[in-house]
């Protein structure tokens, strides 16, 4: 990563952790710091489709043990978001959350296909959301509709 983007365009309580990850992963052979950036950008740009694990292990050409701990260590600093086999942008899913809130309070609650509408993705991706977000006390599905707490 580029330093002088980095604090040009990360709030600082996000290059905080960012610098934290580059700088633990470094240790590891095979990580790089254009991998490091490649990972948290390739999830920041996929918002509402994210690859999983082993996808992004593929596109990096690391190990997915590797990358899988580099993603716990991002959702452990509240940078990601896990929804079933799926890492979400955190920043991104805060946008959402307040879209998804609007919805529910204009319509009444929302279903999976209005969610899907919204976040510009498909079934694969907006159900675990969905399903991760109802577990984590955001939302409650009653019946087919879901409604925000």
């Amino acid at each position: 990563y580029e330093p002088k983007d980095a604090t040009a365009h990360l709030k600082p309580e996000v290059l905080e952790p960012l610098t934290e990850l580059r700088e633990r992963l470094a240790g590891l052979p095979q990580w790089t710091a254009e991998t490091i950036h490649a990972a948290v950008n390739g999830l920041a740009e996929a918002r509402g489709q994210p690859p999983d694990a082993a996808e992004l292990a593929g596109l990096l050409s690391l190990p997915e043990p590797h990358v899988t701990r580099a993603l716990r260590l991002l959702e452990g600093r509240g940078r990601l978001f896990r929804a079933g086999e799926y890492w979400f942008d955190a920043a991104w899913l805060e946008g959402v959350k307040l879209k998804l809130a609007a919805l529910s309070k204009q319509s009444g609650g929302f279903t999976p296909a209005d969610a899907r509408t919204l976040l510009s993705s498909t079934r694969k991706w907006t159900l675990p959301l969905l399903e991760a977000l109802d577990k984590a006390g955001f939302s409650k599905r009653v019946g087919e509709r879901r409604l925000v707490r």
